[in-house]
Formats: structure tokens, sequence, C-alpha cells
């Protein structure tokens, strides 16, 4: 009852990008206007990822007789998903940044460019070998250098026809497949009661504050 009672209070308006505004105030009477406004929950899958569920707005000019041409619409970025599900900054965007940027320099560009016969192997780092080897890649157009984007497919994707995600769509893919870490927090917390202290390790980074309020047994 209590992470009910905490959550309940916390709107998403205080996790969007500075302008912006959840989509259920603009259909919100002036007395509704303190209600919290939530977040649907984030999915994992490409059709899914951004939906109109994910949707905010902006004032994008001053309203008039056209009302859809005074606002911009987008769909929540990778920044603000990692605030909803309580992680740090960046936490998942940047090494998902850094995976694309060793892959498309390392496993693709140096290779292709090379008049040595060197292969990915001659430059891409072992840790990323896996990535290389077992994901089916394609290439989208780019108007700036290296003028191709990658997208690939998910390493466990076992569908006969796969589905490819560009950096900032793998980062919402595996964000929808995460979990709110204060809930788990929550249910997880009574178990520290069945083990001494001495026997309960931590690990790094493991008291990292939540971006929203915090939330404890």
């Amino acid at each position: 009852a209590k992470i009910k009672d905490i959550a309940s209070g916390v709107s998403l308006d205080g996790f969007l990008d500075e302008g912006y505004g959840a989509v259920a105030r603009l259909i919100q009477a002036e007395d509704q206007e303190d209600m919290p406004v939530k977040s649907n929950s984030f999915l994992a899958s490409l059709a899914r990822i951004d939906d109109d569920r994910m949707i905010k707005y902006k004032l994008a000019g001053t309203p008039g007789r056209n009302a859809s041409a005074a606002y911009h619409i987008e769909t929540y970025s990778v920044a603000e998903r990692e605030k909803m599900i309580g992680l740090p900054a960046g936490y998942v965007e940047k090494p998902v940044g850094r995976l694309f940027s060793e892959l498309t320099q390392k496993a693709f560009i140096l290779p292709e460019s090379s008049d040595k016969g060197e292969t990915y192997r001659d430059f891409l780092p072992r840790e990323f070998w896996h990535f290389r080897k077992k994901c089916n890649f394609k290439f989208l157009a780019n108007s700036e250098f290296p003028y191709f984007q990658l997208a690939l497919s998910s390493p466990l994707e076992g569908k006969s026809q796969l589905a490819f995600y560009s950096e900032k769509q793998y980062c919402k893919r595996l964000i929808g497949n995460g979990w709110s870490i204060p809930v788990v927090e929550y249910l997880l917390g009574s178990l520290t009661e069945l083990f001494a202290s001495d026997v309960l390790l931590t690990y790094d980074k493991y008291n990292i504050p939540y971006p929203w309020p915090y939330i404890s047994p």
C-alpha cells in the first residue's frame, strides 16, 4: 500500500525535457491541473516503442484556427525514459552509443577501407565480437558522415522476420524490457530480513539516488 500511495502522487511532467508537456494535459479541465499524469508501460517491440502511447507535446506557435499547427509532437526520449524507470542519466544511452560507434567504425568502416585485407577481428574489441557474429545488420541512409546509420537486430531475436533497431530504438527496446528500479527494490527489500547483515553484499554504485521520490519498505 505504501508504494502505491507514494507512486500515485508522482507525475511524469517533471521527467519531460524542458518545454514539453504530457498530452493528457491538453484535455484536462482547469480543476484537474494538479492531478498527476502517468506514462503508459514501456514496451520493447519495434512497433510499440514509439507508438501513440508515448507522445509528448510542445507549443510550436500561437494557437489559432488550426489548433494542430500550434503543437510540436514527439515521443519520449531515451533520457526521459531512463528517468521515469529510475535509472541514472545515460545508464542505457551511453553504453549503447558506444556499441553502435564501435560496430560502425571497427566492424564495417575500417575493415572495408583496409588495403591490407584486415577484418573486423583486427579492429573490433573482442567484447563486441558477439554482436558482429550473432546479429544481423541493415544500413540506413544518413545525410551526415559516414552517410549511413547502423541498425541491428536483437541478439536473441528468434523470429523468421527480424526487426532492426537504430541506436535510439535499441535503447528504447532495452528500457522496454526492463523493470522500474524502485519497484523492484521495494518488492525484494523484505527478503533482506531473511539473511544476516554480514552476508548481504553491495555492488558498485548500489546507492545511486533515484530521480523520483525514493521508495523503501
